[in-house]
């Protein structure tokens, strides 16, 4: 469901009910996202990382999907080989009407379904530079860029596209 990191994690032996046990302390130094449970009961389910899996969760439940994916997700290439580049990847726009929303069509796009990408404009920056599987130069087609621009506003949406444009993406918007 995700990696977390603890510190000073002690196990001990038990008894619990007139049987022996385990016991598991420590610190969590880093902790799920508050709504992450929303995530981990659609991939319990079995629904999971089909395509648009996210559509239905309100904002905060979007956010809680990309932290959790982003801990979830095998980094580099599926196969573990380096980064690819070129290819052309498809952006289905309709869904996309908060930031979190943003984030997780561009990484299912780029990465498939349940794929990470960037969750903010600096982490998105970053994937870009590569160390997640896909790096530019490629080609994204967003479609239905209408549906970000009037929920997101145009200036966040040309900051989004001068920054993949910047990056060696070639960005076609339709």
């Amino acid at each position: 469901m995700g990696s977390y990191s603890a510190s000073d994690v002690r196990i001990e032996e038990v008894e619990h009910e007139g049987e022996a046990a385990l016991r598991l302390s420590g610190y969590l130094l880093d902790h799920p996202h508050p709504r992450a449970s929303v995530a981990w009961g659609r991939w319990r389910e079995s629904v999971g990382l089909g395509l648009n899996a996210w559509v239905p969760f309100s904002p905060e439940e979007r956010e809680a999907w990309l932290d959790s994916v982003r801990l979830h997700h095998d980094w580099g290439s599926p196969d573990g080989e380096a980064d690819s580049s070129g290819g052309v990847y498809q952006v289905d726009g309709r869904n996309i009407t908060d930031r979190a929303g943003l984030y997780c069509a561009i990484g299912e796009a780029i990465r498939g379904p349940g794929g990470y990408f960037g969750s903010t404009l600096d982490a998105f920056r970053d994937c870009l530079g590569g160390g997640f599987g896909v790096t530019p130069p490629f080609v994204l087609n967003w479609h239905s860029v209408k549906t970000a621009r009037g929920h997101l506003g145009e200036p966040y949406v040309d900051e989004i596209v001068s920054t993949m444009r910047a990056a060696g993406v070639s960005v076609n918007l339709s």
